[in-house]
Formats: C-alpha cells, structure tokens, sequence
C-alpha cells in the first residue's frame, strides 16, 4: 500500500468514499453529498507547505482511504492543535489502512509544529471507538443531541451523542499505538 499525499486528481475517488458514509452513516456530520467542485474548493486548503495536510491510501492504483487535518479553531492560541479525519473505504476498513494513514498524519502534523490532534466520533460506532482506544486518544467530553442526521439516514443509525478526543503529539517522540499515554487533560506541550 502506497500512503501519498492527496492530489487534486483524487477527489472523484474521495466523494465516492466519503459520499457512502453520508448516505449509509451519521458519522460525517454532512446531510447531503458532496460534488466534484465543492470537493476540489475543498481540496485548495492543503498546500504542501501548510500545516494543513491531505493524504491517500493507495492500492492497486485504488484509493482505499484518505485523512486529513484541518484548523480546530480559528483564534491564534489555538494554531497548535488541529482537527483530524481518517476515512476507509467501506470494503477495505479493518485492514490497517487507517493506522498507516494516522502515522503519516500526525508525523507531518508534528513536523508542522502542531501539538494537539482532536477528532469527534459519534456513538454507536465500534470501528472508530476501536481505533481511538487503540491510538490512546482521550475523551474530553460528550455533546448530547448536538447534530442532526441526514434525510438519508435512518433513525437506528443517526447518533444523539458526539464525542470529542484529543491526542497529545509529543514535539519528540513518534506515536505509536498503545505506547502513548493518555491525556488527562487540556495541558499543552511547549512547542520547541
């Protein structure tokens, strides 16, 4: 499996992912599909150079997820951390593509100088509680009742809970699942 930075030439393959989980899931916060052009509008925040970065996972010329990160917050004490997005797609989840897909991310999230990762979840969601618990993310919380789910998505699938998570990028050490200790709470790590 190749892991690439995303390329504008993707995003056909990104909506047909990402587009699945809209319609078949509450997981991606949207109510409606995206389109090729909103996609690549999408897609010019992810300039190499930037601390905002987009990549693929590629199989057999195939791509098989994609992850992201993208500001948490507009205010400046807030440029140390970012938000994330790891998407499999539907028939290749539970083959480690997410994993290699977060290594890269927080690698380069780390080279960028950012020091915080957070992510939102919804519940029930076995696959994502999984792989937050095996990267040693922590719960910071739960938003009760706080979005609405999709025409397209049934009530036994929309979620009345959200969860929010936060890892801590060590400004020296690489991640590693299941060897990095929890946060336990909002302290952040001195850049150096």
């Amino acid at each position: 499996m190749l892991i690439r930075r995303m390329e504008l030439r993707d995003c056909d393959a990104i909506n047909t992912i990402y587009n699945y989980y809209i319609t078949h899931t509450a997981i991606t916060f949207d109510l409606a599909p995206w389109q090729k052009q909103e996609r690549e509008h999408w897609f010019a925040q992810f300039d190499p150079s930037s601390r905002y970065q987009a990549w693929v996972a590629e199989q057999d010329q195939q791509i098989v997820g994609f992850a992201y990160n993208t500001p948490f917050n507009a205010k400046q004490a807030f440029h140390i951390a970012s938000e994330i997005t790891i998407y499999a797609a539907p028939d290749a989840s539970g083959r480690g593509i997410g994993s290699q897909l977060m290594r890269t991310l927080l690698d380069g999230m780390r080279d960028q100088g950012l020091r915080r990762a957070y992510s939102l979840i919804t519940l029930p969601n076995p696959r994502h509680w999984h792989f937050i618990v095996v990267w040693a993310f922590s719960k910071l919380g739960s938003l009760t009742m706080s979005a609405k789910s999709s025409a397209n998505t049934t009530v036994s699938r929309c979620s009345s809970m959200i969860l929010p998570f936060e890892y801590a990028i060590s400004p020296s050490n690489k991640p590693h699942p299941l060897h990095h200790a929890p946060v336990r709470c909002l302290h952040l790590i001195p850049s150096s």
